[in-house]
Order: C-alpha cells, then sequence, then structure tokens
C-alpha cells in the first residue's frame, strides 16, 4: 500500500511537497482474513507518516493524493509429469530422470530412489 499526500511547512505554510509513505509488503493467501491485513497496511502507513512527522522535519499532512494498493497473482512451483533432460545432462550420466505418465513425479523419484539404493548394499 503507498500513500501519496502533500505536506506543507508548518514554518510558512506555503511550501507544499508531494510525499510516499507505504506498508512494505504483506502476504495474502487465500485463506488470508482480509479485512485483517487491510487495517495492518494502514497502521503501518499512518506510523510511517507519524514518525516522518515526529523526526523534526517540519511537515505537516495537507491533502490525499492517491492511495494504491498493489497486488501480484502468486503460483506456487508444483511438480509434473516427465520431462527429458538436455543431452549433455544424460550423457553424464550423473541425473537419475524417472519416467513417469502422472503428476506425482516427485513420489517415484523418493520411492524409486529409496529401492534402488536398498539394492546395493
Amino acid at each position: 500500500m503507498n500513500l501519496k499526500c502533500m505536506m506543507k511547512e508548518t514554518n510558512t505554510g506555503e511550501m507544499i511537497v508531494e510525499a510516499v509513505f507505504n506498508s512494505g509488503v504483506e502476504i495474502n493467501l487465500e485463506g488470508s482474513d482480509v479485512n485483517k491485513i487491510y487495517d495492518w497496511m494502514v497502521e503501518r502507513v499512518l506510523d510511517n507518516l507519524t514518525n516522518f512527522q515526529r523526526r523534526g522535519s517540519g511537515w505537516v499532512f495537507a491533502s490525499i493524493v492517491r492511495l494504491e494498493i498493489h497486488t501480484v497473482d502468486y503460483e506456487p512451483l508444483t511438480a509434473s509429469s516427465f520431462i527429458p533432460l538436455p543431452k549433455q545432462l544424460m550423457s553424464k550420466k550423473a541425473i537419475i530422470n524417472f519416467k513417469n505418465k502422472d503428476n506425482e513425479r516427485f513420489k517415484w523419484a523418493v520411492y524409486k530412489s529409496s529401492k534402488s539404493s536398498r539394492s546395493q548394499c
């Protein structure tokens, strides 16, 4: 969340500048309480504004120019089916690349590698 506002100098009351205060990044997942996140972000923005004024800047809040909330879709990595290795890696014989026809690649890799390590003991 970004709050862009106009700040006025307290001494002369004439000089006005734009200032931006932000909340930092918050993570909003499907099960998150959006109202709680929003309240937390507002609190952080207002804290930043207050701290700016308390540091003896001589500026006071005059008006809001814009309030922005930026969001980004998050798509976690997932396992997938078989992906052939590039020839350079395949020729090294250092990587085990199991063929599978479902989307449970990790499960099969762990299962098959644990079976092959037991047979070598």
